[in-house]
This record gives C-alpha cells, sequence and structure tokens, in this order.
C-alpha cells in the first residue's frame, strides 16, 4: 500500500505535483497476511525455554494465491548474550534470509529455533520477528513475533564447613525442598572460582533427605573449593556459593629413639650422685 504524504506547507495539486513542492513514498505494513498473498499459522507465539535449552516454534506458510509465488522469509533477533536462533524449511536451517516457492494452494512448514545459553537466567527472555514477503507484492510485509522464557531453576543450597580431617572434609547443606529435585552434586577443586564441571565432579546423592558428605581421598594440610549443585526433573540446575576448607596436619613424630633422653638424665643424674658421694668421703 503506498500513499503520498505532503512535506510542504503549500496546497498540492491533482493534476500535477507544483515546482517545489516535496511528497515522500510511504509502504504501509501491516501484520494481516493478505498483504502477502499467503497465510501464516503459528502453532504458537511464545513457550518456556531451560538454560542452555530450545524452545521450537512451528509455524504453517499457505499460498493463496491462485498460481505459484516465491516468499522471502527473513528472521530479526533481539537475543541475550550468547543465545542464538535460525529458521527451518524441511531439513535446510538459516540463521537470517532463505526463499520459499509455493505452487496455487501448497503450504510448507517453517520451524523457528530460539537457543538459550547455559548461563541464562530466570526471567529472561529470547524475542524474533519472521517476516514473510511475497515476490508477487513486495510493498506487503508481514511478520509474526515470537518469545521463549526461562524458567527458574531449583532453591539454591547453602553449603557449609562441618570437620576435616588429614584425608577428608565433612561438608553440610540446606535441604531441597522443590516437589520436582533430582539429585545432588558435590563438586571440589583445588583453584578459587571455578565452575562446576566433570573434572570437579565428586559425588552424585539422589536421596533429598541426604544434606551431609564426607568428601574423602583428599591431601592433608591442603585447602579446597567446594560448591553444591542441585538439578530438578528439567535438567535446571543452580549452585551454592562457593566455600573453601583445608585438610588437617598430621601430628609431627619425634626424632630419636623413645626413651633415649630420659635414659641418658638418669644415668648422668646416677653419676653426678656417685661421684659427689665419693667426694664427700
Amino acid at each position: 500500500v503506498v500513499t503520498f504524504v505532503q512535506t510542504h506547507n503549500k496546497e498540492s495539486h491533482i493534476g500535477g505535483i507544483p515546482p517545489k513542492q516535496y511528497y515522500t513514498a510511504e509502504v504501509l505494513q501491516s501484520n494481516d497476511f493478505r498483504y502477502t498473498n499467503a497465510s501464516v499459522t503459528p502453532e504458537k507465539t511464545a513457550d518456556n525455554i531451560y538454560k542452555g535449552g530450545e524452545a521450537v516454534f512451528d509455524v504453517e506458510l499457505e499460498n493463496t494465491r491462485t498460481t505459484s509465488d516465491t516468499y522471502t522469509l527473513s528472521l530479526t533477533k533481539n537475543l541475550p548474550s550468547g543465545w542464538s536462533s535460525n529458521f527451518c524449511i524441511g531439513s535446510a536451517c538459516y540463521s537470517s534470509t532463505a526463499t520459499v516457492q509455493l505452487n496455487a494452494g501448497e503450504s510448507e512448514t517453517v520451524s523457528i529455533h530460539i537457543f538459550s545459553s547455559e548461563n541464562a537466567l530466570s526471567g529472561d527472555k529470547g524475542i524474533v520477528t519472521l517476516t514473510i514477503t511475497s515476490q508477487s507484492k513486495p510493498d506487503g510485509k508481514s511478520g509474526v513475533t515470537f518469545t521463549a522464557t526461562v524458567l527458574s531453576g531449583p532453591t539454591q543450597p547453602t553449603v557449609t564447613f562441618e570437620s576435616a580431617s588429614t584425608t577428608s572434609i565433612t561438608l553440610s547443606w540446606t535441604k531441597n525442598t522443590d516437589s520436582n529435585f533430582d539429585r545432588y552434586e558435590i563438586h571440589k577443586s583445588t583453584s578459587s572460582g571455578f565452575t562446576p564441571a566433570n573434572a570437579t565432579f565428586v559425588k552424585t546423592l539422589t536421596d533429598q533427605d541426604t544434606t551431609y558428605y564426607e568428601v574423602p581421598g583428599l591431601t592433608e594440610d591442603t585447602e579446597y573449593y567446594f560448591k553444591i549443585r542441585v538439578y530438578d526433573t528439567n535438567d535446571q540446575y543452580s549452585d551454592s556459593d562457593e566455600i573453601s576448607a583445608k585438610t588437617s596436619k598430621a601430628p609431627e613424630e619425634k626424632k630419636g629413639i623413645p626413651g633415649f633422653e630420659m635414659c641418658m638424665l638418669i644415668i648422668a643424674l646416677g653419676l653426678i650422685f656417685i661421684l659427689r658421694k665419693r667426694f664427700v668421703k
């Protein structure tokens, strides 16, 4: 749809544009897909997503013309840092733009994918807009917007140091009471500021009531750093704050033969006594 907008204060003329009169042409866009000679039916336009997860939105695109037409599809993204998105037509996927040709009355499924980052926060939103333009009617553009929102993860645990020996450290933590609890994971490192990973994994505990664990196999007089990770049944997780704890040092062994020093002292005192007694006589 094209309209002419007068940008000068003088009166316009129907029979022609007088000198020094300025007009601009504007293309009016609408989300009514009649402007694109197509019928677009989204299965849904909003969904939940997990940290490091994926949300998928299927759209049915149909050519409503009596002849074939080609459509240009483009994806506009408003995503948090670390997120990504694309759309797929059949087995082919595209990050931004693609075209699809449809015969009269033919339809095609377009799948929009939104991927969240591993460190996404609860409530983060990823928003993308699929815009469709008919090549037979390029002035008409219509779009559908899709939103994926990150669900909240498990309640964050609080971990506490309980005790230490030369080769172990005992930890306790607050019990998770979420109805979709799955497991606790214990992680340790000798470096502060670590992120739980396979290399730091110590133990999995699936009993929700278990709130303590003695970490074995440690080195004496060494500082360690710990985190408790809690998973729910949706594979969402929350990490505790990091704490540090140090194994105790083994007591030093006394050098020399046991009792040797005492024996020497007794002998020395005996000799002194004998010598004094001899001189007194």
